[in-house]
C-alpha cells in the first residue's frame, strides 16, 4: 500500500474558513490524508500559522491574520482530517 498524501482541491489548496464573532475567532480547515504528527500549528496574538510536512517535505504552509486573540487559551482539535482552532478574542 502506498503513502497517502495531502489531497488538494482543484486550486491546489485545502479548504480553509476563518470566522469571527465578538467573543472568538474560529479557523476550520480540511486536510484529507494528513496525520496529526504531520501538522504544525502556531497561534500568536494576531496570526495563525499552519504547516503540513510529509516525508520530510513541506507540502503546505499558510499564515492567516486575525484580530487580536489569546493564543494561550486556544482550543485545537484535529479529527479525520478536519482541523478546528477556536481562540478567544483579546
Amino acid at each position: 500500500m502506498g503513502v497517502v498524501g495531502l489531497q488538494f482541491s482543484s486550486n491546489n489548496e485545502p479548504y480553509v474558513e476563518v470566522t469571527e464573532s465578538e467573543g472568538e475567532v474560529v479557523l476550520a480547515a480540511e486536510f484529507p490524508g494528513v496525520e496529526s504528527h504531520e501538522l504544525a500549528i502556531k497561534v500568536s496574538p494576531k496570526q495563525v500559522k499552519l504547516e503540513v510536512q510529509q516525508a520530510g517535505t513541506v507540502v503546505y504552509h499558510a499564515m492567516f491574520q486575525t484580530p487580536k486573540v489569546k493564543p494561550e487559551e486556544s482550543q485545537i482539535t484535529f479529527r479525520n482530517g478536519v482541523l478546528e482552532i477556536r481562540t478567544p478574542r483579546a
